[in-house]
């Protein structure tokens, strides 16, 4: 087999080079046999659906099932592991199956395993990967409630006349956590300019042709 150092990297599985483990995977899968790779392919996609290999029935029966060293396992799971990782971070509706052959046979994927690669990550096991990823996501608490005064701050015991208007926010989150808080003028203006910056930012980034989210 001839080196990957000249291989072009593949544009549509988001790689911005090719990695080790790939480099190594690719190695490894030319001298073994069809079935051999569909069960390793099998228990890296049932770790998606899992989301660990921890305690996987799949992954510990492996060597018994394929008749492969650990090491020849782990080199090659890895290396699926880390195509399909890259391959379901792109919304599925811009995922071409053709695109998707194509990278892999640019890689030097043996073509006789292609095509159970592409349906990994485009047929009915990506609806049952991509549900399992958004249950997985870190998620913010959710903003349930909010409430307002403005207080006016008129003299101190160090200061006679103040009249420095200062916002009491009282925040009511998802999980029934209340926090209250104040902030004064300034900053709170300075708060909104900076979420109106934030946002316009972000209008301006996903108007770019290479990264508008369909």
């Amino acid at each position: 087999m001839g080196s990957l150092a000249d291989v072009p990297v593949p544009s549509c599985l988001n790689l911005n080079k090719i990695p080790p483990s790939v480099k190594l995977m690719i190695a490894q899968i030319q001298s073994i046999e069809k079935r051999q790779y569909r069960e390793i392919l099998k228990a890296v996609v049932f770790s998606f659906e899992r989301s660990s290999i921890d305690g996987s029935k799949s992954f510990s029966q492996l060597p018994e099932v394929t008749q492969l060293t650990g090491s020849v396992i782990q080199i090659i799971y890895s290396g699926l592991y880390e195509l399909i990782t890259h391959a379901i971070r792109i919304p599925q509706n811009r995922l071409k199956i053709d695109a998707v052959k194509s990278d892999l046979a640019e890689l030097k994927f043996p073509e006789s395993f292609i095509s159970d690669f592409a349906s990994a990550v485009m047929g009915p096991k990506r609806t049952q990967i991509n549900l399992r990823t958004k249950e997985l996501l870190p998620r913010f608490a959710k903003l349930d409630g909010c409430k307002w005064r403005i207080d006016i701050t008129i003299s101190t015991t160090s200061m006679k006349k103040v009249i420095e208007p200062c916002i009491t926010l009282r925040l009511t989150v998802c999980k029934g956590s209340v926090h209250l808080f104040e902030v004064p003028l300034v900053k709170f203006h300075l708060l909104r300019l900076s979420v109106a910056k934030l946002l316009k930012d972000m209008e301006d980034l996903q108007s770019r042709p290479s990264i508008k989210l369909d």
